[in-house]
């Protein structure tokens, strides 16, 4: 768990409360038996009913359930180490946006459960807008399922309803269990919100540190997976994990699952003390966990051994998942350069 799940019990409530939801309603053999198929309304809804969790970030006075950013850093946490397919991260921060924006009718949408939706920074698309809406949005997960898409131009939030785009599915994506696409609007119309720079950096800060939740809960998970079944599997009448060479190599990983641990902590008390670094903290936490996390998923795929390269296991789903998170925020190197920046480095 994350160091912020010690510090308030209904938090780590909270955690358990999301895992049994996983369990309940979104296991990984239904995610497998639904890969490449449109998301299912209904599955939606039930988030929406029983967990809030599409509108976890949407104010109470718009309907939604007014959580601190670090609940949202848990349910993404539980998000990523269940695999779970869906918008249900990028909504959570398109309700955010929204609702600090004071566009109070499409956030209550979106906590109602009937907008899955998505939130896109500036750096990640090319869209320009006068009256109207055009350009382009590369890899949304589930592009196809989305209702709304919230960008951020310039100094203001446009909302676009995405029936008015153009979704072009990508081709064998790396991760087959979320229907990437590229969104193209031509001429569309939007609605306008003024945000502040100071809302625009949070919202910044938001996704990314969301996205690095994301990519720890996957790594966490992988490791403890890995570490169950080298301590089951037996060879030369010895457990395997009382190796030594393996005590290592998985002391090691947990090393990195430690420092990953302890900077997302890091980066999500600095978001929500308004830090001056927050930025910095949460781009130093996501640069680090995107690149660890791959580094982790990829070495617990060959503590499997045979098992692990096998499409039967999910080892491949970690890797994929792993491989897809770490292009979330964008190119790592220019998150890197950003980190260079915000440190001073030039």
């Amino acid at each position: 768990m994350t160091r912020v799940l010690t510090t308030e019990p209904e938090l780590s409530q909270f955690a358990g409360s999301v895992r049994a939801m996983i369990a309940a309603h979104s296991p990984v053999d239904a995610t497998r038996a639904g890969a490449g198929a449109p998301m299912d309304p209904a599955w939606w809804q039930t988030w929406a009913a029983e967990m809030d969790l599409p509108g976890l970030l949407v104010g109470e006075a718009d309907g939604g359930a007014g959580a601190e950013l670090d609940a949202a850093a848990i349910a993404a946490t539980e998000l990523g180490a269940g695999l779970v397919p869906g918008p249900l991260t990028s909504t959570m921060l398109a309700g955010l946006a929204l609702s600090r924006a004071g566009a109070s009718k499409a956030a209550g949408r979106i906590a109602a459960g009937t907008a899955p939706a998505a939130l896109v920074l500036a750096d990640a698309h090319d869209l320009t807008a006068g009256e109207q809406v055009s350009g382009t949005i590369p890899t949304l997960d589930h592009a196809a399922d989305l209702a709304v898409v919230v960008a951020v131009i310039g100094n203001r939030l446009a909302v676009l309803e995405t029936g008015t785009a153009t979704v072009t599915p990508v081709e064998h994506p790396l991760d087959e269990t979320r229907r990437a696409g590229r969104m193209t609007f031509a001429g569309a119309d939007a609605k306008f919100f003024d945000i502040t720079a100071e809302l625009a950096t949070e919202l910044v800060v938001a996704a990314t540190v969301l996205a690095a939740a994301e990519q720890f809960g996957l790594m966490r998970h992988a490791l403890a997976e890995s570490v169950e079944y080298l301590n089951a599997r037996t060879a030369f009448g010895r457990v395997v994990g009382s190796f030594q060479g393996l005590k290592h190599q998985l002391a090691e990983l947990a090393c990195e699952v430690a420092q990953a641990d302890a900077l997302l902590a890091d980066a999500v008390a600095a978001a929500m003390n308004r830090d001056a670094d927050a930025e910095l903290a949460a781009v130093a936490a996501w640069c680090r966990i995107a690149a660890a996390g791959t580094h982790v998923v990829s070495e617990c795929l060959r503590l499997h051994g045979g098992i692990g390269y096998t499409w039967e296991h999910d080892a491949h789903l970690w890797f994929r998942r792993a491989r897809h998170n770490q292009s979330a925020r964008g190119r790592l190197v220019v998150q890197r350069q950003r980190l260079a920046e915000l440190l001073g480095l030039g």
